[in-house]
């Protein structure tokens, strides 16, 4: 993991003009070894406390989970205020905030780590009004579950535990830990095929309407949370129940019972664009429920589109080919998604199902 510095007009996702400094890397992490080619880098994120924090899988190694001075299967939350602006090789000593769990262990790397026990929380998203952690774990043969971690030091079971089924017992030369915690949800893909099949959570977003927005989630979406699987492409919405998290009765416009929405197969990242979710796929969608004034702008892209270059490449034409964004509803046509390195496909607002220039 590194640091590269960037300029251009970071405020304004159409401008295009983004470049990366030459000479400006400094590493931040580069010794977790590589053994597979799946289970490795996850995703980057900043709490309402300027901390970083990283989600790591396991490396497809289950057993590695075990020693978290490895830095497989963990969520690390790293202070990269105090860095200089220079270039330069890791120095972990001054990215260990002092308040992580683990501040006082011998291990650099142990300082780091914020959360453990996680098998590829390849997705997770911080809930900025009360700072908690909402993981998307992807499980092994049968399930798959969200994990939500209110503080730091918890471990969520993997390799002893599959969702909330024991997994591994002694094959690992180490006891399962005390203090465990479960998934607060969890659910079975064979539902969908027979065992070693594709499925994999994608963890999504926190619903925070805004308020006086035209185009915002009711209120009673509030606090809610969406994820979708990658290989099923369904979009499922929870709400807490009195301390149980369960899904929400079925809203009008969903394709069925079930699904929120259906046909996301392939969507890796959201973000909330005015109180609206965002999908990012690299495959067209079909299914998107509309329910009152259509506020579902989770768009439909198309395969590999242009606008899906890295900013590491030449081609700056790619974004400014977008149309300008109108007002409301159509200023989210052509923003990025929460990753600097891309920008989402632009499709004018117009062209998205249900778009009536009365909405904005």
């Amino acid at each position: 993991m590194s640091r590269l510095t960037a300029t251009g007009d970071l405020s304004d996702g159409t401008s295009g003009i983004l470049a990366i400094v030459p000479g400006s890397r400094r590493e931040l992490i580069r010794d977790v070894v590589n053994l597979q080619e799946n289970h490795n880098g996850g995703a980057l994120r900043f709490g309402p406390d300027s901390m970083l924090f990283v989600s790591l899988g396991e490396d497809a190694r289950a057993c590695l989970e075990t020693d978290s001075t490895l830095l497989y299967g963990v969520i690390l939350r790293l202070d990269v205020r105090g860095l200089p602006d220079t270039p330069g090789p890791p120095n972990k000593a001054l990215l260990a905030p002092p308040d992580n769990p683990w501040a006082n262990s011998p291990s650099l790397n142990q300082r780091l780590v914020y959360l453990r026990g996680l098998r590829n929380p390849f997705r997770f998203t911080i809930d900025a009004p009360t700072g908690r952690l909402f993981i998307g774990d992807v499980g092994y043969e049968t399930y798959e579950e969200v994990d939500i971690a209110p503080q730091g030091g918890l471990n969520f079971g993997w390799p002893f535990f599959e969702g909330t089924v024991p997994w591994v017992t002694t094959e690992c030369g180490v006891p399962a830990p005390p203090g465990i915690v479960g998934p607060v949800y969890e659910y079975n893909r064979t539902q969908y095929c027979a065992v070693g099949c594709g499925a994999a959570i994608i963890g999504g977003v926190v619903i925070r309407p805004v308020a006086h927005s035209s185009v915002s989630f009711p209120a009673s979406y509030d606090g809610q949370y969406l994820f979708s699987d990658y290989y099923e492409g369904f979009v499922w919405r929870l709400r807490d129940s009195l301390g149980t998290w369960v899904k929400a009765a079925p809203a009008p416009g969903q394709p069925n019972v079930i699904d929120w929405a259906r046909g996301y197969k392939q969507a890796s990242d959201y973000v909330l664009a005015g109180g609206e979710a965002v999908a990012s796929s690299s495959r067209p969608s079909t299914r998107c429920p509309f329910e009152a004034r259509r506020r579902c702008a989770m768009r439909c892209g198309t395969r590999r589109p242009c606008g899906w270059r890295s900013t590491t490449r030449s081609g700056a034409g790619c974004a400014s080919s977008c149309p300008r964004p109108r007002r409301g509803r159509a200023s989210i046509a052509c923003r990025g998604t929460a990753s600097t390195t891309r920008v989402a496909p632009c499709r004018p607002a117009s062209t998205w199902p249900g778009w009536s220039s009365t909405e904005r």
